[in-house]
């Protein structure tokens, strides 16, 4: 666990995004081209991803026609998006108290 004289130190930035190095050199030599990007997932294409948002938005005018109501990026957004981000969003909770509990701890060992 934490030491009393020890601090936590968020990392800077540029540590966060290291893996991007190489291609920041490449961009910083000549202007990037389309075969200097990473190759992403399958499950990452934008054309995947794409279609998928289609069909939650089809989805959703189809529904505000029937409410009598204008239609809704942001509920497509959501339908669409909802269990990957909410999934994030409860590991990212979990670490977020996971600090909060050491630092808790840490400063009621300190009295």
């Amino acid at each position: 666990l934490i030491d009393s004289q020890q601090r936590i130190k968020p990392k800077p930035a540029h540590q966060e995004a290291y893996w991007l190095n190489p291609l920041f050199r490449v961009g910083y030599k000549r202007r990037l081209e389309e075969d200097d990007m990473y190759r992403v997932l399958p499950e990452d294409a934008s054309q995947r991803l794409g279609e998928e948002l289609q069909r939650f938005w089809n989805q959703e005018v189809e529904q505000a026609v029937k409410d009598l109501r204008p239609p809704s990026l942001a509920r497509a957004l959501i339908h669409c998006y909802w269990k990957p981000y909410s999934l994030i969003g409860m590991y990212i909770f979990i670490e977020v108290e996971r600090v909060h509990m050491k630092l808790v701890w840490s400063k009621s060992k300190e009295r």
